[in-house]
């Protein structure tokens, strides 16, 4: 996944300014599709729940050579960030007890 695409989608919204400390500290260069998925899942997460114009779940698009994969995370399955748990940095920034579900989209 490319880096400019990442930041693309994600720190343009109304919830960005409360993001880019997050995205600095914990993005690196190299990750696979499932860190990238992740990554975006928590940033997201972070952002809505600072933000009160953001909506209330997360969909999301993974796009590479082989196609589109269309993700849903319902709001009860958001990461919650004020529940004291750890997100920030490598380890904790790119495993989620919260698994992104393929959805199938009418075109």
């Amino acid at each position: 996944m490319h880096e400019w695409l990442i930041f693309t989608s994600l720190l343009l919204g109304s919830g960005s300014t409360y993001v880019y400390g997050y995205c600095d500290a914990t993005y690196q260069e190299g990750w696979g599709k499932e860190e990238c998925v992740n990554f975006v899942k928590n940033t997201l997460a972070l952002a809505m729940s600072r933000d009160g114009s953001s909506g209330g779940v997360i969909r999301m698009c993974v796009i590479t050579e082989e196609g589109v994969e269309r993700l849903f995370i319902p709001g009860d399955q958001l990461p919650r960030f004020w529940e004291g748990k750890e997100v920030i940095g490598q380890d904790s920034a790119t495993k989620s007890t919260y698994e992104a579900v393929p959805i199938d989209v009418e075109v």
